[in-house]
């Protein structure tokens, strides 16, 4: 976003909250910080995320100071949304991340469930900046998304519901089997587990 841009968003956003203008006459030197979250924000997305707060679908903050740190939050993940979107190519989706398609999470093997002897997933969240934004997501009640790892094909072996799951297990051992080759005194694979989620 340019300065022109985040100038017009400005003025936009001030005629929804006519509390913010009066809150930055106090405040003059507040608005050059303010533009700095906006460096990465497409003004259409910023637009959206004003709208999106006065009808109520993005929380107000409490206090205008920390009005462009939520809309320059929201509108990220606007614009993320907007260019993740799967597209069609030949009448098949294809997404920016064939790990997740775009959708911020990947089910792996549950080592704790595997070690009591059951086959079960759990869910990290992906390397992709889909996982980012799922990661680093916080609510209107003010509590943050759930502490899980990141995905690593190194130490995770990812589990396709649309496979077999005596397939999915076969492939697992052998992954397990290749591991423990590779790396001698290798038992484990991984203390990354947040909760179980289903048997698979």
């Amino acid at each position: 976003m340019t300065t022109n841009d985040f100038q017009e968003w400005y003025a936009y956003h001030s005629k929804a909250f006519p509390g913010v203008a009066d809150w930055m006459k106090k405040h003059p030197e507040t608005i050059r910080f303010w533009e700095m979250p906006f460096e990465h924000v497409e003004l259409a997305d910023a637009k959206a995320a004003s709208r999106e707060m006065v009808t109520g679908d993005l929380e107000e903050p409490k206090g205008f100071g920390q009005h462009a740190k939520a809309i320059a939050r929201r509108a990220r993940e606007i614009g993320f949304a907007r260019k993740a979107a799967p597209q069609a190519v030949d009448g098949e989706s294809v997404y920016g991340c064939p790990t997740c398609q775009d959708a911020g999470l990947v089910a792996v093997v549950d080592p704790r469930a595997y070690r009591a002897g059951q086959f079960r997933a759990c869910s990290v969240y992906c390397a992709c900046h889909a996982g980012d934004v799922k990661q680093n997501r916080k609510f209107s009640d003010g509590h943050r998304a759930v502490v899980r790892p990141r995905f690593d094909s190194t130490k995770m072996f990812r589990l396709d519901y649309e496979e077999k799951a005596s397939d999915q297990k076969a492939a697992f051992a052998e992954w397990l089997a290749r591991r423990i080759q590779n790396h001698p005194g290798y038992t484990d694979f991984g203390e990354y587990s947040h909760e179980t989620q289903e048997a698979f």
